[in-house]
């Protein structure tokens, strides 16, 4: 019986072919630095959350209920979590303000 993890072992086929002692065998490791090829790998994407500069800040994302601090706070949650927007809502705890409701925390602009 072979299992799965031993069949891909350059070892194992080492051993098994030529009928050699473990201790007879020595595996040179490749530097394999490229990602698992998997078939979720592809949804594995790094986004890069931008940084804004003042002029942007006050052109985009001046609002009255939101502080630049909180904007700053909730962006570096967005670039450390990559996106993932369940987790950020869950880590989000801004100690400045109480907590808000859904309906104030969408945008009244469209």
């Amino acid at each position: 019986m072979i299992l799965s993890h031993q069949a891909q072992s350059p070892l194992h086929e080492l051993t098994i072919n030529s009928k050699l002692k473990l201790a007879d065998a020595t595996v040179v490791e490749e530097d394999n630095t490229e990602a698992p090829t998997t078939s979720a790998a592809k949804f594995n994407v790094r986004i890069d959350v931008p940084f804004y500069t003042d002029i942007e800040y006050d052109t985009y994302f001046r609002d009255h209920h939101w502080s630049r601090a909180e904007t700053d706070y909730l962006f570096d949650l967005c670039r450390q979590y990559d996106l993932r927007f369940i987790v950020i809502a869950d880590r989000y705890d801004w100690k400045e303000q109480p907590n808000r409701s859904m309906e104030v925390c969408t945008f009244d602009g469209i």
